[in-house]
């Protein structure tokens, strides 16, 4: 599974069981010339309903990794690239 080679703690990530999908949370604007294949970027125009911060397991979403560090958008991208072998910006 990619999650797991993707770096721990560093941004936050909620996981949808049901919906088969991963969600990593960043600042509006961040990912907004990233380009990665089947993902969907939700604007802040979209409503996104958020697990309490103590859910870290199913039924529903939970919180692979909680908010409870500052935001690195740059490890993310980073770990994506190598992930998925985007192209790097």
């Amino acid at each position: 599974m990619a999650l797991t080679r993707l770096p721990a703690g560093d941004f936050p990530v909620i996981v949808d069981p049901i919906e088969r999908a991963v969600y990593f949370l960043v600042p509006p604007g961040e990912v907004d010339d990233w380009e990665i294949l089947d993902a969907r970027i939700l604007t802040v125009t979209r409503r996104f309903l958020v697990p309490p911060v103590q859910r870290n397991m199913p039924p529903g979403r939970y919180w692979l990794a909680t908010p409870r560090n500052a935001f690195k958008p740059k490890l993310l991208r980073a770990a994506l690239e190598k992930v998925y072998r985007l192209t790097p910006h």
